[in-house]
């Protein structure tokens, strides 16, 4: 008892800790997750694209992807990249993740141009669920394949067959290479559509009539307007170009690190291109708002005046529970009226506790393609307990949700999150709260106060 008694002091001491009910919670408050104000978009594409790069000796030198937080690029979900397919107006879009060393080399470059020629978003939208470099749950794949990912091949199919029909005329591998990819559809039939190679760049208009590819080939239309797919040069060991001087020696910075030059100039010429075609035909690039379109996919939200939710992805999500600081997040979908209804009230006493909620739709397609009358496919669901993805739960339990029952981890759950909060006796206990309850959301929400 009395080293149960020191140990606890020593960390009062050390830390600056306070106690919240029964778990004491550490002080610090700097940028906080769960603030209305945290700029999440560019602190996770800081934080996770420049830790992806740094720990990628191999391929980038210990060069970062990403040198301040102005970023133009904004992840979007399935369902988010289905609603941008279908809107009206030109929008830039890019295929990628983190996970991809190309993406991440080419990420600064593309980063600069939008800049310079005042482009302000650029929505990305990766084929993987999880981001890890396993390539696991890499749905871009052809039948046949033994990853998990191939089983759910017919998101990235669909996606090319009903928006994308003129990819063949953009890419390396077209529909009738041996690299393409093949799904089998929600008739039973197996189709053939492009591979993409992750990063895809493109501008899209879903009503475009103009073919502007060197492919000779008639269309209806061309939803794909322009299109930038370009592996990112490298040296002969494979590592990405930094800047030389002229005895052919690495420029480093004060700190002794490589300054950045991922990509030859010639390269960026080629990329350049893409950006110069926006301007020259006087292009206007539409936005799209995913908290916004929260309204329209939860009946209880459509008549909110304010959101303090925000949509994130899987991915997102294990990068966010790995932050420092008081996180809330919320696993939902609007399958359920219950759910519906406590997404409502929860959306409301959140802006009275002034704080912001993660939204995490627990099914990675967002319910869509039940819509396109597939039927005896694996769930899309990660919080089942027998589904394929089931280890995504089983995953986020034994990495962040450690004091938390598997059982406890169902939609409708709300979770009050500190990475470095602790129980009574000093062990981890980083879920401080949690509820299913729509009664108890007051208690949860006050948890880490």
């Amino acid at each position: 008892m009395k080293k149960t008694i020191s140990f606890l002091l020593s960390l009062l001491l050390l830390a600056g800790m306070f106690f919240t009910g029964n778990l004491s919670v550490a002080a610090e408050e700097a940028k906080m997750p769960s603030a209305p104000d945290f700029d999440f978009e560019n602190d996770y594409m800081y934080g996770d694209y420049n830790a992806h790069s740094l720990a990628d000796e191999d391929h980038q030198g210990k060069i970062e992807t990403f040198e301040d937080k102005e970023i133009v690029y904004e992840i979007i979900n399935y369902d988010h990249l289905l609603e941008i397919l279908n809107s009206e107006g030109n929008y830039l879009i890019q295929f990628s993740g983190s996970w991809c060393h190309n993406t991440r080399a080419l990420a600064p470059a593309v980063q600069k141009l939008a800049k310079s020629y005042g482009i302000e978003k650029i929505y990305m939208y990766d084929f993987h669920f999880d981001n890890k470099a396993d390539g696991n749950t890499f749905i871009r794949m052809t039948n046949g394949k033994e990853n998990v990912g191939v089983n759910y091949n017919y998101m990235y199919g669909e996606i090319i067959s009903q928006y994308l029909d003129n990819l063949d005329d953009w890419v390396e591998y077209p529909s009738s290479t041996e690299a393409a990819i093949t799904y089998t559809n929600a008739e039973g039939k197996e189709t053939t559509v492009a591979r993409l190679q992750e990063p895809f760049l493109f501008l899209y208009n879903k009503d475009n009539k103009e073919n502007n590819s060197s492919a000779d080939v008639e269309r209806d239309k061309y939803p794909i307007i322009y299109a930038f797919e370009e592996m990112v040069d490298r040296d002969a060991n494979g590592v990405y170009v930094s800047k030389k001087d002229a005895n052919g020696e690495v420029i480093k910075d004060a700190e002794g690190n490589p300054e950045r030059e991922y990509i030859t100039e010639a390269f960026e010429g080629r990329l350049e291109k893409l950006f110069q075609f926006i301007k020259d035909n006087k292009i206007e690039v539409a936005s799209y708002d995913k908290v916004a379109a929260l309204k329209s996919k939860f009946p209880s939200l459509a008549d909110a005046d304010e959101l303090a939710l925000y949509p994130i992805n899987y991915a997102q999500l294990v990068w966010l529970l790995d932050q420092p600081g008081k996180t809330y997040v919320l696993f939902a979908n609007p399958s359920d009226d219950a759910i519906n209804k406590m997404v409502g009230e929860l959306n409301q006493k959140a802006l009275d506790a002034n704080v912001k909620i993660y939204l995490v739709d627990n099914r990675t397609d967002a319910g869509i393609v039940a819509k396109w009358n597939y039927k005896d496919r694996e769930s899309t669901d990660f919080l089942t307990d027998d589904g394929m993805l089931k280890f995504m739960k089983e995953d986020l339990i034994a990495r962040f949700f450690t004091n938390l029952d598997a059982k406890d981890l169902t939609p409708g759950t709300l979770v009050a999150y500190q990475i470095d909060a602790v129980d009574t006796d000093g062990f981890p206990a980083p879920v401080v709260d949690v509820t299913s309850n729509a009664a108890d959301l007051d208690r949860v929400l006050a948890s880490l106060k």
